[in-house]
């Protein structure tokens, strides 16, 4: 009977935190630029996202990135990341690692998951409220990486 009890009392703990999770949404406008073997360009490219926060340290991330248009190349990706936060007063510090599906229209490379990265922080304007500012890097092909500084807003619901 004891260890039923204790059984309901976890999950009914594990239930609330569920309950109390954090659903986010936002969006941004990145500077993306492609460092490649023959060519260095830049692109303004525009990125949105959803996530889940269950707990105040850690997030799940799902992700869309322009990278840019380069000579007649068009590049973006899809992205899956885990979130590490460091809350602060108003301000969070998070870095992000995950795997990217990165798509080249108009050349021939052949397209894979790569990993990717992120460090950025967030101003809490209210507790629905976000503005960010974000540095993210990925290895689009061999030779090529994308270096994304990016801001944006994001809505917790």
């Amino acid at each position: 009977m004891k260890n039923i009890l204790k059984f309901f009392v976890v999950a009914l703990a594990f239930s609330a935190q569920i309950a109390m999770a954090d659903i986010y949404l936002g969006g941004g406008l990145n500077v993306a630029s492609l460092e490649a073997d023959l060519e260095d360009d830049s692109d303004t490219v525009l990125s949105a996202f959803v996530g889940w926060k269950p707990i105040n340290f850690f997030a799940v991330e799902v992700g869309y990135y322009e990278l840019g248009s380069y000579d007649d190349v068009d590049i973006d990706m899809f992205t899956v990341a885990g979130v590490g936060i460091l809350p602060l007063a108003i301000l969070d510090i998070y870095g992000k690692v995950g795997l990217a599906d990165v798509s080249i229209s108009g050349a021939d490379v052949d397209e894979d998951s790569d990993p990717f990265f992120a460090v950025g922080a967030n101003i809490n304007i209210t507790s629905l409220i976000d503005l960010y500012l974000e540095v993210q890097r990925i290895s689009v092909s061999e030779g090529a990486d994308v270096d994304l500084l990016g801001a944006g807003v994001r809505f917790v619901f």
